[in-house]
């Protein structure tokens, strides 16, 4: 964002509005609750318990709501 001769690169701009919508979205972050957790993808870390149902994603999500998810 900033060059080692203290110039502002193309990124600055950009990445000075992202600052500011996070410091935004973090006003209200900071006041929600965690409920629940959903791990799903190719990589998860370690300790992580995955659904038998992890590889169709849409198949899962149903799988979830209706309590039918089974864990290894």
């Amino acid at each position: 964002m900033i060059d080692p001769a203290d110039v502002k690169t193309e990124m600055y701009e950009p990445i000075k509005l992202m600052n500011g919508e996070m410091k935004q979205l973090g006003k209200t972050m900071i006041k929600l609750v965690t409920k629940e957790v959903y791990n799903i993808g190719a990589s998860l870390r370690i300790g992580t318990i995955r659904p038998l149902c992890h590889k169709n994603e849409r198949n899962f999500q149903n799988k979830w709501k209706t309590g039918e998810v089974i864990f290894q």
